[in-house]
């Protein structure tokens, strides 16, 4: 063996060895920290699940919003969405109970009504807000007068 070939050897054994360590000593580490953060939510994955589909029965989608979750890290949190604006028929004291009857029996955890009168579930991460027009939750609703609308909106954090 050669001068140049035993030191090509030596150079190739050094690399693989160098290469080895920071495997070990950065790349290991930042992946099982990738593991650890977080799942940011998409309004898409909100889609998919059933309490994304909860339109109350007889009324009519009037506007949808959806937004993707954005991390702290890159600008100011925003959480994933899916929130509609329901036009509906019957008597506002009717919605509320038909969405808990929907929520609760699947875990989702009642938080009460808040001062602004929205309704609110929780389940881990995700949030189920509902406003009903004449049942107290105006202050959610865009519309004017408020008449016979609901602002149901399902949040992951």
């Amino acid at each position: 063996m050669t001068r140049k070939t035993g030191m090509a050897i030596l150079s190739g054994a050094a690399g693989a060895a160098i290469g080895l360590v920071v495997y070990a000593a950065v790349l290991i580490p930042a992946i099982a920290a990738r593991a650890d953060l977080p799942h940011v939510y998409t309004a898409k994955e909100l889609l998919a699940l059933p309490e994304g589909q909860l339109i109350y029965p007889g009324s009519t989608v009037i506007h949808e919003r959806e937004q993707d979750m954005v991390p702290e890290s890159i600008a100011p949190e925003q959480p994933a969405l899916v929130e509609r604006e329901l036009a509906f028929t019957g008597s506002p004291a009717e919605v509320m109970p038909w969405y808990r009857d929907q929520l609760e029996p699947k875990g989702w955890t009642p938080q009460g009504k808040s001062q602004s009168g929205a309704y609110s579930w929780s389940k881990g991460r995700l949030t189920f807000l509902l406003a009903v027009c004449g049942d107290g939750g105006e202050h959610y609703l865009y519309t004017s007068p408020c008449t016979q609308h609901v602002l149901a909106s399902l949040w992951a954090r």
